[in-house]
């Protein structure tokens, strides 16, 4: 799969409201920043899910509420359009 395809899929489960678990690398890490559970080793995967009672009464409202509002701000067409405009002034400016 591609990385596009990639940040699809968490931001796909970013806006469904899913209490997302996720690999503990740089690039998970880069779209979902701190509003995930991460785990780095097949241990930690089965520490998660053992103690899922405990991961959700701390984190889950607060980890979905956050990625909601990232996918309303960060995600919005406005704000991908606002980021492309400053991209292409910039690129235009560069040829001056």
């Amino acid at each position: 799969s591609s990385a596009a395809s990639d940040v699809y899929k968490r931001q796909e489960a970013m806006a469904s409201g899913c209490f997302i678990l996720a690999n503990d690398n740089l690039f998970n890490r880069a779209v979902l920043k701190h509003h995930a559970e991460y785990y780095s080793t097949p241990a930690e995967v089965t520490g998660l899910l053992n103690d899922m009672a405990a991961y959700v009464v701390r984190d889950k409202e607060k980890f979905i509420a956050a990625n909601l509002e990232e996918i309303r701000t960060a995600y919005s067409w406005e704000h991908l359009v606002d980021e492309h405009e400053k991209y292409f002034e910039w690129l235009l400016a560069q040829k001056r």
